[in-house]
């Protein structure tokens, strides 16, 4: 039986790609997922641009709520008369208990550029998070596993990312 997730007030234009971590029997049940918004700065430019938010369920997911903070939120570049908007989609979040403490929650997420409705795949990367709590992983610091060609090579020319 399929059924519709509702996650009201968060994303505008809907929500997307969820990614259910293996915790416990017992435990809380945490999720990643998207979030589809108009950017703050060019709503009509970038109408449709990406952020990863995070929800728990405390009865085997048959309700969620999100936690209330944007876990990567989106970012807009200030430089030339082209709407940039940075993303952050389609992610993957990890409960690892072999982990020390510090680095037991995982997020795995594609980071990547919007220039007028297009997404710029070729700036991008896969980004990663680690955190002692599914709420932590908001403040930690980004990593950058894998990159897109005009990162690795220096092509194009976009402000700082």
């Amino acid at each position: 039986m399929s059924r519709l997730l509702s996650l009201r007030p968060v994303g505008a234009s809907g929500i997307f790609d969820p990614s259910l971590a293996d915790t416990p029997p017992g435990q809380r049940a945490w999720m990643s997922y998207s979030a589809v918004d108009p950017s703050p700065r060019w709503p009509a430019k970038n109408p449709r641009v990406i952020s990863t938010h995070l929800a728990y369920s405390d009865d085997k997911g048959a309700t969620w709520h999100d936690v209330g903070n944007t876990i990567n939120a989106v970012s807009e570049t200030p430089a030339g008369s082209d709407a940039q908007t940075w993303s952050n989609e389609v992610s993957s979040l990890v409960f690892d208990p072999w982990a020390p403490p510090g680095q037991r929650w995982k997020l795995f997420w594609h980071h990547y550029l919007q220039v007028n409705d297009r997404r710029e795949f070729q700036h991008g990367w896969i980004g990663y998070k680690a955190a002692s709590t599914p709420e932590g992983l908001a403040a930690a610091t980004e990593v950058k596993l894998l990159a897109g060609r005009a990162l690795i090579c220096g092509c194009g020319a976009l402000g700082s990312v």
